[in-house]
């Protein structure tokens, strides 16, 4: 890696490195701001209807809080396990492709592969196409389990596909594309 082209600079080639090391030695999985949210005693906090106590109120408050200043430990504590999540992928199969297109690196367009081969076999089962979501329960206006398609994550996805289709030019990604189109406009 220390012969990459010129293209960016040196200090933006080394931060990226750093984080391409990191994701060498700790893998895809991580947490997410959300995934705590989705244990049943912050799903319970959330819920409309036992919200309207002053007890629960004050419970959510503190626990929110606790979340916020102790990230971790309550992570470890409400067993929250580190998970691969789609939109991530997304985001990181995008930036690799784009990475290669401007570096030329074979290293980045091998990361972006991973990405997209990841994303290929791991889509919501069960829709008119291809879509992916949260590897988490949350709740919204209504409760949503793990893995239930979003747009949100599906454009986020199909964005990395459409760049990897681009800069690759395999005409399968842009097939996964038009899945995706299929799903947001039937389901």
């Amino acid at each position: 890696m220390d012969n990459f082209n010129n293209t960016l600079p040196k200090e933006v080639m080394e931060s990226i490195l750093k984080l391409d090391g990191w994701l060498e030695t700790n893998g895809w999985s991580g947490f997410d701001p959300y995934d705590i949210k989705g244990t049943p005693i912050f799903l319970r906090l959330q819920n409309k209807t036992t919200n309207k106590l002053l007890l629960t109120r004050v419970l959510r408050k503190i626990l929110f809080r606790m979340e916020s200043m102790y990230p971790r430990e309550m992570r470890r504590f409400f067993r929250v396990r580190k998970t691969i999540n789609a939109k991530g992928m997304g985001l990181f199969g995008r930036g690799y492709s784009l990475l290669y297109q401007t570096t030329k690196q074979e290293h980045f367009l091998q990361k972006a592969l991973q990405c997209i081969e990841w994303l290929t076999d791991n889509p919501s089962p069960g829709y008119s196409g291809m879509a992916w979501g949260y590897p988490f329960d949350w709740q919204s206006v209504i409760f949503i389990p793990r893995g239930t398609p979003s747009v949100v994550v599906s454009c986020v996805v199909g964005d990395a596909f459409w760049t990897a289709y681009q800069v690759i030019g395999d005409k399968d990604y842009l097939d996964v594309c038009r899945s995706i189109c299929q799903f947001i406009i039937n389901d």
